[in-house]
This record gives C-alpha cells, sequence and structure tokens, in this order.
C-alpha cells in the first residue's frame, strides 16, 4: 500500500531492544518509519542496524517524492535512482542556519524569517482544512494573500 504512495517521509530513530546475547541484556536497534501523511499510513520496520539494507529493500519498487532529514543512506541510494526525487527536513534545515548565526548573523537570520514565512503559511492551509490537491493547487498559483493575514 505505501509503494502506491507519490510521497512518503522516511526517518529512523533508534531503540534499546532486549537482547540475553548482549552486555547487559541489551543491544540499540532502529525502528525505521515510512509515513504516507495524505493518506495517513505508517510503516514501521525494525532493523538491528541503520544500514541502507531497509530502505533499499523496501523502497526498491518505489516511485516519488521521498523527505528525509538529509542522512547519507538516502543519499547513496536514491540521489542518481531516477523515478526517486529527494526532498529535505526544513526542520533539520533550520537548525543548520540558526548555527549559522554566529558565522553570518545577517544571512542566517534572513534565511530563518523565510522560513518562518513558509511555517505561518502552512498554519494557515492547516487551520483552512486545505486538502492536500488544494495545498497543491493554491502552491501552483502563488496566490497566497488570502491565507496569509
Amino acid at each position: 500500500m505505501y509503494l502506491a504512495q507519490k510521497y512518503l517521509q522516511v526517518d529512523e530513530t533508534p531503540i534499546k531492544v532486549q537482547d540475553r546475547g548482549h552486555k547487559n541484556n541489551m543491544h540499540k536497534g532502529y525502528m525505521w518509519l515510512y509515513h504516507a501523511p495524505v493518506d495517513r499510513l505508517v510503516l514501521f520496520d525494525y532493523r538491528k542496524n541503520r544500514d541502507r539494507s531497509g530502505p533499499s529493500e523496501l523502497l526498491a519498487k518505489f516511485r516519488g517524492v521521498i523527505q528525509t532529514d538529509g542522512y547519507g543512506v538516502y543519499h547513496s541510494l536514491f540521489d542518481q535512482h531516477p523515478h526517486i526525487m529527494l526532498s529535505f527536513c526544513m526542520a533539520h534545515a533550520r537548525r543548520k542556519f540558526v548555527e549559522a548565526e554566529k558565522y553570518d548573523q545577517e544571512a542566517a537570520q534572513y534565511v530563518v524569517g523565510q522560513m518562518r514565512a513558509l511555517y505561518a503559511l502552512e498554519s494557515s492551509m492547516r487551520e483552512a482544512c486545505l486538502s492536500a490537491e488544494a495545498r497543491a493547487k493554491l502552491s501552483n498559483t502563488g496566490n497566497f494573500g488570502q491565507l496569509v493575514k
């Protein structure tokens, strides 16, 4: 079902797993999450490590947009993939610009301000209960005036 989606958000997070064969009866595993926000579908996939085997296997036949945090595994798998477009998480990108304020405060604050405007627009779209299709249509026209106050 998730392979029929056109847009997936993919992330992984470490979890402690009970394991009698390891020190303290625990090892660090990874829960990979595949989220299709348009249809509100979520697939959880447990793996013992953070290597490329999970997404390589589960996304082998996927066609569409994958949004990630920029972890290198996704680049190694999909940068040159003819049927997958990688996109990245704004929250992760924003952190880098906040860190960059130490080096070029004016430029970094400009970008963070633009991101703040984008977040406000997204919030307005949610408050207006716009469907994904309506959001895309509005985005294509660029006519956001009635949403942003």
